[in-house]
């Protein structure tokens, strides 16, 4: 599959062919003299609808407004109407007439809802067992995915296999990554600061159900933290160190862990400014019985890309410490 350059989670969806038809008596008229505007243009399945009635040969001011879903009327003397949308596959027709002086206008339209789901796979760095969601990395890869949800109106589900995906990027078609069955869309994310807008429309074989999803995607800032890195209890990923930090024995070990990266960074650990190793841990031992502070740093670096970050931890050594179990 082939990697674009650019990138992308809200859902939209719908709507299908519609039908109209112009009557009028004594004189000729036009099959569009009369107009259905369906908001929102793409409803997803129980979404309340607006449908307003238009036209640019006729004197709507003057006409008797009726609109009507299904055969039941929802609206008289009034230019729009709302109304609920059933759920997938469920066909609603709307038909709106007009009576003037003219005779009999009438429009109808056909609105089947579909729904589409934009799912985003981010590659960036995270510890291992990270509980969180993984965020979008600056210039990392990402992969987005289309979950339609179309059915017949029997209430069959329809394969995704079978539908038709069109990305862009925003109003950009990408022709190639578009097609039958291509719902998968993998990407480069942009750089921090410039938001890229994704959008994906679903049709089946005929285009009488139409969704559409549409995402807005911007990388988050890498970050850099500290914990301790017992030997024992291993790494406590439960509290990120910052600020002062007392040590509690003659040594510790610290782990540098960063977030957020297209690719894992180069380390890079100072402790009062000295360069001291480019591990992820890095161990420090106190010396004699004085007592005082050192400044301990990491920085992190991906070479290209002015995404670095650094962390910085005062620790105080030489401290009073218990030696009980209970701490007495």
């Amino acid at each position: 599959m082939r990697t674009v350059a650019l990138l992308l989670l809200s859902i939209g969806v719908l709507m299908p062919s519609f039908g109209t038809t112009a009557h009028a008596q004594g004189i000729p008229v036009t099959a569009n003299e009369l107009s259905l505007t369906i908001s929102p243009q793409y409803p997803r399945p129980y979404d309340t609808v607006t449908v307003t009635v238009g036209s640019t040969q006729l004197d709507l001011a003057s006409g008797i407004i009726s609109i009507s879903v299904n055969g039941k009327v929802i609206s008289e003397g009034e230019r729009s109407g709302t109304f609920t949308l059933g759920g997938p596959g469920v066909k609603s027709t709307v038909q709106a007439t007009v009576k003037d002086a003219l005779g009999t206008h009438s429009v109808s339209r056909t609105i089947t809802p579909a729904d589409v789901a934009l799912v985003l796979e981010p590659t960036s760095t995270v510890p291992p067992f990270y509980k969180g969601a993984k965020l979008v990395a600056s210039e990392g890869s990402v992969r987005l995915i289309a979950l339609p949800n179309f059915q017949t109106t029997g209430g069959t589900a329809i394969s995704p296999q079978s539908l038709s995906y069109t990305w862009k990027f925003g109003d950009k078609i990408l022709e190639a990554q578009s097609g039958v069955g291509k719902n998968v869309l993998v990407a480069t994310a942009p750089v921090r600061y410039r938001d890229a807008r994704i959008t994906v429309t679903v049709t089946n074989s005929d285009k009488s159900l139409v969704a559409q999803a549409t995402t807005l995607v911007s990388p988050v800032d890498p970050t850099i933290r500290i914990y301790r890195n017992d030997p024992l209890a291993g790494i406590d990923f439960s509290s990120a160190l910052s600020g002062s930090f007392v040590l509690p024995s003659d040594e510790e070990t610290f782990r540098a862990v960063p977030y957020y990266y297209a690719s894992y960074p180069t380390l890079a650990w100072t402790l009062n400014g000295s360069d001291s190793g480019s591990d992820a841990d890095l161990t420090v031992r106190t010396t004699g019985a004085s007592k005082g502070t050192a400044l301990l740093g990491v920085r992190a670096a991906v070479m290209g890309l002015l995404n670095n970050t650094e962390a910085r931890l005062t620790v105080q050594f030489g401290e009073a410490r218990s030696t009980g179990i209970f701490g007495l």
